[in-house]
């Protein structure tokens, strides 16, 4: 059949536009085999979660293969314009134009998503999404609807089929061609990626316990991990994404480990070590800094579990040696906390016991220190951030069983004994609810979605790492947080009192807030919380004075002074010094801390001279410092550091007036208020009041209820009830059937009420601490 000269004019054009020669053609095949292969990889990485290589280097390609996707932009919409004018439809004349716009619409959200990451707009990256997938078919539409007008226009012959299909085909092979082809490159070039070994072999490591490398802590992993997957926590920072975070973490003091203050602690470790009598001799300390001591369990390895794990896990804490200052090796590392899997597996918490995954799959270039390559690295995690949360984010984060791998002790095991770890009581509250406190913050993908992050600072009580490494906001925010209410005092006096007589005052201590005892930490032993009492007279003389600091020296009478710490006490039963931390081994007195939720009563007996002139004033200051001044100095004593003088903060104050007189009558009124004040102090219905008897070694060993059964059961053995005390210390030792100490004491109870021996005599007092 004869073409009309219609036809014949619109296959001429449209075979002048397919033949054409010269860059704008090879542009366009390049560009609709970059829009296949674009395609390809955006449609395998929606459905990718977990990622190795390969899926990052499709990733790579996607993104920077994104960047020339603007030239199919550029090329349809000049061979449009061009289609336009010979196929005059307006209907394919409009599919064409917004098949062009929505192209440049995927190009424009992909440029917007490259720069700016995923998180906080995912409208942004569904937007992409739905745009991309419009454009594919737009495209596959419009390249249809030029191949059907070819088609309708040809003569029907066999000539003219023939000659139809050669074109198809020299069309499908050449986009073909050159998507596999990127394809191809992008696969090889994930082959050709590498990066240093996760796992290393450590020669002539020495294992304390066959087949527990890493005891006396109790760490577990699959094996030694090479160090250089944990560090780098600065590279957490780069510029749009964890800034903030990152910023707060490098002054925290999770990650200040080792400080020179614990260099002092190690050097008292391996003192003791070459005296072979770990963490038992009582003789006074000369320092040494020599590393070489005998091997054994006094291996650094249960400290570095906590403060530097990231070395022991690398094989690098040989027996005896002391661990790597914070200057040699990061003490912890965010990616090292973030890889921790599990906690409490071996002991149900402390000296280390967590359970960490391998080094995970880092997204390519995580171990370049080039612009570029930090750049491709950091854009690659914005851009697909699930593999990222995959690896470095899990639920129990959240949670205070995070918390218990080195900090199960004074922290965990009262929470979780107190109020606050009842899920349905108004006042729960997890570990990070303080100590990892949302914040506002900017420059932080953490904070894109509702503007917080939680506060990496971890604040707690520990001014003098601050002071140490200079870090003035870490030490103004830490002050804040101490002194944010969480404890408080409450002093009762008699409104009126006789000059020359006694002044009673009852000062009372609140462990309002915190979910954990008060004191609490790690270094408990070397804590020191205290009231200072001082009263003065009209004319501001001082009457009275308790628990004042040494004005030269700046230490604490602790013969004089109650003071709530933990005490350190040896395997024979004594006190330990409170100048050095030796308390991580020993068996300690917890009966000087203050549980959640409780409260201390001291009362004061304060004779008054004759000659007083009033009123009164009665001040009251609850003072606490993370390390007693004597530690303090014998870390400059032995070189670690410049002397420091331990910041002391005033936790709560109170000051009162009391009213000099003679007349009975209103010293009368005033006594009686005082008693009655003193018999129900105010403000105190909620808390309990702390146990006061001193049972060092078996304590310790209890929960926080059943340290106060013990105390039940101990007052009705007083009483001579020894049936009730029995009954109440046979419900302890069901409980605690792994304690044998108690078993000892039920059994001599027992023997005691079957025999129905007078135990007001010298018989064996089975509340006695024994050896």
């Amino acid at each position: 059949m004869a073409l009309s000269e219609d036809k014949k004019q619109i296959l001429r054009e449209l075979g002048r536009v397919q033949s054409g020669r010269g860059f704008e053609e090879r542009s366009f095949w390049l560009g609709l085999g970059l829009t296949i292969a674009l395609t390809v990889t955006g449609l395998w990485l929606f459905f990718v979660d977990r990622m190795d290589h390969v899926d990052m280097s499709l990733l790579l390609f996607h993104i920077v293969g994104g960047f020339p996707f603007l030239i199919p932009c550029v090329m349809l919409a000049k061979r449009h314009r061009r289609y336009v004018e010979i196929i005059r439809s307006k209907r394919f004349a409009t599919g064409g134009w917004i098949t062009t716009v929505v192209m440049a619409l995927t190009f424009v959200s992909g440029v917007w998503l490259t720069f700016r990451g995923v998180t906080g707009i995912y409208w942004l990256w569904l937007l992409h999404v739905v745009v991309s997938l419009a454009a594919v078919f737009g495209l596959g539409w419009y390249i249809r609807s030029i191949l059907g007008t070819f088609q309708v226009h040809l003569p029907q012959t066999q000539r003219a089929s023939g000659f139809f299909r050669d074109m198809l085909g020299m069309l499908s092979k050449r986009v073909s061609a050159i998507a596999v082809m990127a394809l191809c490159l992008t696969v090889l070039g994930a082959m050709a990626y590498t990066e240093p070994d996760r796992m290393i072999e450590v020669p002539d490591y020495v294992e304390v316990v066959e087949g527990d490398p890493f005891f006396p802590s109790r760490a577990e992993g699959e094996g030694f991990y090479n160090p250089e997957h944990f560090l780098r926590s600065q590279s957490c920072g780069v510029g749009g994404c964890h800034e903030a975070t990152t910023e707060q973490w490098m002054q925290s003091v999770h990650y200040l480990t080792p400080t020179p203050v614990f260099a002092a602690v190690e050097a008292l470790f391996k003192e003791e070590a070459r005296k072979g009598e770990f963490l038992a001799s009582r003789d006074p300390l000369q320092v040494e800094t020599d590393r070489s001591v005998h091997g054994g369990e006094e291996s650094f390895r249960f400290c570095a579990g906590c403060h530097t794990p990231v070395a022991l896990f690398a094989g690098e804490i040989g027996l005896g040696e002391g661990l790597p200052t914070f200057e040699e090796r990061e003490g912890s590392s965010c990616i090292f906390c973030h890889r921790i899997e599990a906690t409490g597996e071996k002991s149900n918490g402390g000296g280390g016991d967590y359970r960490i995954s391998a080094p995970p799959e880092r997204y390519l270039f995580a171990f370049s220190d080039h612009p570029v390559g930090v750049w491709l690295n950091k854009t690659l995690i914005n851009s697909k951030p699930e593999h990222h949360k995959q690896m470095f984010m899990k639920p129990f984060y959240e949670e205070s069983e995070y918390c218990i791998g080195c900090h199960r002790r004074l922290q965990y095991s009262y929470w979780k004994d107190s109020v606050y770890a009842d899920p349905d009581h108004s006042e729960h509250k997890e570990c990070q609810d303080c100590h990892f406190a949302e914040v506002e913050v900017e420059h932080d993908v953490s904070a894109y979605t509702d503007g917080v992050v939680a506060d990496h600072r971890s604040l707690g009580a520990n001014l003098v790492t601050a002071m140490i490494y200079g870090h003035q906001e870490q030490y103004d925010l830490t002050l804040a947080f101490m002194q944010d209410d969480n404890q408080k005092l409450l002093v009762l006096a008699p409104s009126h009192v006789e000059p020359g007589g006694t002044l009673d005052l009852g000062v009372h201590v609140i462990n309002k807030g915190a979910g954990h005892t008060f004191p609490a930490g790690p270094e408990s032993d070397l804590l020191e919380a205290w009231t200072e009492v001082i009263i003065t007279d009209a004319g501001g003389a001082q009457v009275y004075a308790y628990g004042l600091l040494d004005p030269e020296t700046g230490y604490l009478d602790h013969e004089q002074t109650y003071v709530y710490n933990v005490r350190p006490i040896d395997r024979n039963g004594n006190m330990l010094e409170l100048d050095r931390h030796r308390n991580w081994l020993f068996t300690e007195d917890r009966m000087h801390v203050l549980p959640p939720k409780g409260y201390d009563q001291h009362h004061f007996e304060v004779k008054l001279p004759p000659d007083l002139t009033g009123p009164l004033t009665v001040s009251v200051r609850l003072r606490f410092r993370k390390f007693n001044q004597e530690f303090l100095d014998f870390a400059a004593a032995g070189g670690f550091m410049e002397r420091l003088e331990a910041p002391v903060v005033e936790l709560d104050v109170v000051e009162l007036g009391v009213v000099l007189t003679g007349d009975e009558a209103l010293l009368a009124a005033a006594g009686t208020e005082f008693d009655a004040l003193m018999d129900e102090p105010p403000e105190l219905g909620v808390y309990t009041r702390k146990a006061n008897f001193d049972d060092y070694t078996l304590t310790s060993k209890l929960s926080l209820a059943d340290q106060y059964a013990l105390k039940q059961a101990k007052a009705l053995f007083e009483a001579e009830d020894f049936g009730e005390a029995l009954a109440v210390l046979t419900g302890i030792a069901d409980a605690n059937k792994d304690k044998k100490r108690i078993r000892e004491f039920r059994r001599l109870l027992e023997n005691s009420v079957a025999e129905n021996v007078d135990f007001s005599g010298e018989k064996p007092d089975p509340f006695h601490d024994r050896d």
